[in-house]
């Protein structure tokens, strides 16, 4: 349970950073810092955490599935 709960929490926060870094890249161009500075590399690293939030949950109700089998 508290392995899906992490990947859940995980995944909420990930995917608020990177939707708001998306809506800072379009709100303020200017300052966002381009793609390869800053902002494009804090934007690939709420898509990992997306990624392993998702995968940190899959695995949690996996477990949780399997160990409620008799």
């Amino acid at each position: 349970m508290r392995l899906t709960a992490a990947g859940a929490a995980l995944l909420v926060v990930s995917l608020t950073g990177a939707v708001v870094n998306l809506w800072a890249r379009d709100a303020f161009p200017d300052q966002w810092g381009g793609p390869n500075i800053g902002g494009g590399m804090l934007q690939l690293m709420f898509y990992g955490g997306v990624f392993a939030g998702a995968a940190l949950a899959v695995v949690g109700l996996t477990k949780l599935r399997r160990g409620r089998r008799p």
